[in-house]
């Protein structure tokens, strides 16, 4: 550039005064000079784009970004023979700090918002609360209650909750909705290109276009004997072990209006009050051992005491009634704790879970801590002998409906590229973990 500056400025000297110069010669400087211009411009356009690709290159974090994709199914004829291996107890994880791409799909939404900002509905009386108590009759607040659903179902009954509640029994708008089930399959809007890995500041689910298991996937739901929970794939960055968040996974069926996290019904019924007997029948009160021996001498003080005890020893001798050793039953029952640990998850899932992904060195390592859920019947072998003959001469089911779990903890060093199995008795993953355009290291 300089060169041309002096070749310009060293032909231009000698024509200091273009207008002495003739015509030809001055048609030629003017010609050098709009070539100068041209050439000026190039260059700054040059370098303009040569600070846009520098600036590109700095908004590279140096992030190693990957491509993990999954699919978690569970076994529909789960192996027994480990059975006797896994708690009752469900062990709480925290979840505060881990990256959930699928919870805010799928949570609680609140609706009121929505339903307050709609028009009312035709016929609908907007006063006060407390004007609507002294104003509105029985007879008009059950015709607006008539005809909300059956004038629109754009519109919002009222502006504030009538005083007289009774009228509107069972009728109360659902201001919030949690989804019964997670897809089985859960996919995004991108890419993972090399300008959205750029430009991403955080983990992000992949189109479903970029999927490779479809056909295995497909082919779990044909044999019968599995189920497919998630099939997912994201693009995260992975760093060295306790740098980066853990992911969060869930699927299946969502059991929170039927149990706590814990697998207790949240339904306070006989089933909750048996549990908690069950855990703490070693340690009751003398007044509920006499309660249960007056209750059992009262039964036996009837007339058909001699029918019962003549059908229990038959029983006996035909093996269909056993007594289960009382004095060694299991103690190991599960009991819900009194505090609840801090990042619990609020809603119970059917799968839930942490990923980790990190590197040490260049080679990748998976530490997967997954959560199966499923409803049992626990057995009621810790109820006492009177209980236990009480039961059986009253065909009393004493069972009780507890949602366990079963806890898949496992730590494996993988290759990018290939297929990695993670099994268990009741379920297993299918993990792959391919390299982007960002994935070495710079």
């Amino acid at each position: 550039m300089k060169t041309t500056r002096a070749l310009l400025h060293k032909f231009a000297r000698p024509f200091a005064r273009p207008s002495a110069l003739p015509v030809a010669q001055r048609s030629a400087v003017i010609l050098l000079c709009s070539l100068a211009a041209l050439t000026f411009t190039a260059s700054a356009q040059q370098r303009n784009t040569e600070q846009r690709s520098t600036d590109s290159e700095v908004s590279d974090r140096g992030w190693r970004w990957f491509e993990v994709e999954v699919v978690i199914f569970r076994n529909l004829e789960p192996s027994t023979s480990g059975a006797e291996q896994f708690s009752l107890q469900m062990e709480p994880f925290n979840v505060a700090a881990s990256r959930d791409l699928f919870s805010p799909r799928f949570a609680e939404r609140n609706l009121a918002g929505y339903i307050t900002a709609l028009p009312l509905c035709k016929g609908s009386k907007g006063f006060l609360p407390i004007v609507r108590n002294t104003l509105l009759t029985p007879r008009l607040l059950s015709n607006e209650l008539a005809n909300y659903s059956a004038d629109s179902f754009a519109c919002y009954r009222h502006e504030h909750l009538p005083l007289v509640a009774a009228w509107y029994q069972d009728s109360q708008e659902q201001f919030s909705r949690t989804i019964s089930a997670v897809p089985t399959v859960v996919s995004g809007t991108q890419h993972s290109s090399r300008e959205e890995l750029l430009a991403a500041d955080i983990p992000f689910l992949l189109h479903q276009s970029n999927f490779r298991f479809n056909n295995l996937r497909q082919q779990f739901d044909r044999r019968g004997d599995t189920e497919v929970l998630l099939h997912t794939a994201w693009a995260q960055p992975v760093f060295a072990r306790n740098r980066g968040r853990k992911m969060r996974l869930l699927g299946g069926r969502n059991f929170s209006a039927e149990y706590d996290f814990f697998g207790f019904p949240k339904a306070r019924s006989g089933y909750a009050e048996l549990l908690e007997e069950l855990r703490y029948s070693n340690v009751s009160s003398n007044l509920e051992h006499r309660a249960i021996r007056a209750t059992a001498a009262t039964d036996l003080a009837t007339d058909n005491m001699f029918n019962d005890i003549k059908t229990l020893f038959t029983a006996i001798e035909r093996n269909a009634f056993n007594f289960v050793d009382y004095a060694h039953r299991d103690v190991n029952l599960p009991q819900r704790p009194s505090r609840v640990p801090a990042g619990t998850p609020n809603q119970v899932w059917e799968f839930d879970g942490l990923l980790e992904i990190y590197l040490v060195g260049n080679f990748l390592h998976i530490a997967p801590e997954f959560n199966l859920r499923e409803v049992i019947t626990l057995n009621p072998s810790a109820r006492s002998p009177e209980q236990q003959v009480d039961d059986f001469l009253n065909n009393n089911d004493n069972s009780l409906k507890f949602l366990r779990n079963y806890t898949f903890n496992q730590l494996r060093r993988v290759i990018s590229h290939q297929l990695h199995y993670f099994d268990h008795p009741h379920y297993g993953m299918v993990i792959e973990i391919r390299r982007t355009d960002l994935s070495s290291a710079r």
